[in-house]
Parts: structure tokens; C-alpha cells; sequence
């Protein structure tokens, strides 16, 4: 059996810069739900990720959890314009995108759920990654739409959580109209503040 890998990050002082998009509060309240069932069945092993810092990831412009080397506020004053500006031009040709999220699964480090759009998500991380170079150590964006709903802070064993969430029974739709720009200081986006917001199709 596969065990499940604690994490060691969470409230970890960090600095980066990151787009992503919110979930509502009426979604917020779903998950607090599915957050509840979780608990009930694995007591304190998992932690939930609170509703505040619930969001769908576009992509990373300088990632909380690597070390570039120099100081990061100075990098991305270096960087802004030109990611600003490739970013702006994607959004502004791409309407409100809804995703539809059907399934909950868990990896070894947490456990997120999975959703679909009509290739909005991967068109603009496409047309980003063909205008621009990501610093040396940066993951790519993800190839997936996701949103992390919980980590684990104790050993467990995987298939059994991934029994249970298989059994379960879940819907949630998402309208996204914008993604923001944020800088984080307290991972996993516990403490953070909006540096700008990208507005679809405007």
C-alpha cells in the first residue's frame, strides 16, 4: 500500500508571484462539505485548505517554494512588463470560461479536484509559454485545471482515501471571469495580496 507524504510547507514564510482565480462562495460552501466528510472519515490527518485560499491555478510567474538565487521582489519588478503585457493580451481575447469539476482524487502529497473547460485554460498558458522564456527553475504550468483542496500533516494510506473519494458522489461549475495576479507570503496562499486583476474578454 502507498502511503501518503506529509507536508512540511504549510504556513512556510515564502515569496511569490502567481495568476489563479478564486471560487465563489456558494462553490466555497461545497467544498466545505466535501471538507467535512473527509474529516469525519480520516480525523486530523488531512489539512483542508480554508476557504479564503481556495482557488484554480493559471500559472506561476515566480514560484513560492524555489530559490531563484537573487532577491524576488527585485526579479519581478524586472519581469513585470513583459509578462503584464503577454498576459494582458491573451486574457482580453478569451470570454468567461466555465469549468466544470465532476471528480476528487487524491495523489500522495493531496487531494484536489479536477475540472474541464472548452481549452481556454490551456490556450492561454500556450500562448504565455510561446512569448515567454520562464526563469531557469520555474515549473511549466500545469497541464491540467485543478484546484487543491487538502494536504496531508499525517501518514495514511492512499488507496483508502482514494476508495472513499471514488465513492463519492461530486458536482461543482465555476464561472471564471477573471484571474488575478498575486503576490503570496505565507504558503499554501494563506496570506496574500492582489497586484492586479486580468478581466476576460476586456
Amino acid at each position: 500500500m502507498t502511503k501518503t507524504v506529509v507536508n512540511t510547507d504549510i504556513e512556510r514564510s515564502v515569496i511569490g508571484y502567481m495568476l489563479n482565480t478564486p471560487l465563489d462562495e456558494q462553490n466555497q460552501k461545497k467544498i466545505l462539505e466535501l471538507q467535512d466528510k473527509l474529516s469525519e472519515k480520516f480525523g486530523s490527518a488531512i489539512w483542508h485548505t480554508p476557504p479564503k485560499s481556495l482557488h484554480i491555478t493559471l500559472f506561476d510567474w515566480i514560484a513560492p517554494l524555489v530559490e531563484y538565487g537573487q532577491d524576488k521582489e527585485k526579479l519581478f519588478e524586472r519581469i513585470f512588463t513583459e509578462y503584464d503585457h503577454v498576459v494582458s493580451e491573451s486574457t482580453k481575447n478569451v470570454r468567461p470560461i466555465t469549468v466544470h469539476f465532476s471528480a476528487v482524487q487524491a495523489a500522495p502529497g493531496a487531494i484536489f479536484m479536477i475540472g474541464q473547460d472548452n481549452g481556454e485554460f490551456e490556450k492561454i498558458r500556450a500562448e504565455f509559454l510561446d512569448k515567454i522564456e520562464l526563469l531557469p527553475n520555474t515549473k511549466k504550468p500545469p497541464t491540467i485545471i485543478h484546484s487543491t483542496l487538502g494536504r496531508f500533516i499525517d501518514e495514511i494510506e492512499l488507496e483508502v482515501v482514494q476508495e472513499f473519494l471514488s465513492n463519492l458522489t461530486f458536482s461543482l461549475t465555476q464561472n471564471v471571469d477573471h484571474f488575478r495576479l498575486i503576490k503570496e507570503t505565507l504558503d499554501p496562499v494563506l496570506e496574500f495580496e492582489t497586484i492586479k486583476e486580468y478581466k476576460l474578454g476586456l
